[in-house]
């Protein structure tokens, strides 16, 4: 049996997934003059590198590998006083803790 190649559509780029991991993270913060801090950490969510047919890397004019990265930023917000309001609890007379049972 034969396996016949899909044509790669020209408005398309032929990428290779890439695994990575964390190697150094850090996270930015910014103090408001009312103090409250921001505190801000880039994730990288996907890296991408673009490869031929024959999944070898495409290279660009300075002979590095093409690739094409997707980040997202991790928000945080600390106020000065360090006081949060998180809704309670639902209360439910007499219940066993959540994972036990009776």
């Amino acid at each position: 049996m034969t396996e016949t190649k899909s044509p790669i559509p020209s408005d398309k780029v032929r990428t290779k997934i890439m695994d990575f991991e964390l190697s150094k993270g850090g996270a930015v913060e910014y103090a408001l003059e009312d103090g409250t801090i921001i505190r801000l950490q880039p994730r990288l969510e996907q890296a991408l590198q673009e490869i031929d047919e024959n999944g070898k890397p495409i290279l660009n004019q300075q002979g590095m590998p093409v690739y094409h990265f997707n980040f997202g930023i991790q928000t945080q917000i600390i106020p000065r006083n360090r006081t949060l309001y998180i809704p309670k609890p639902p209360s439910q007379p007499n219940a066993p803790p959540s994972g036990m049972t009776v």
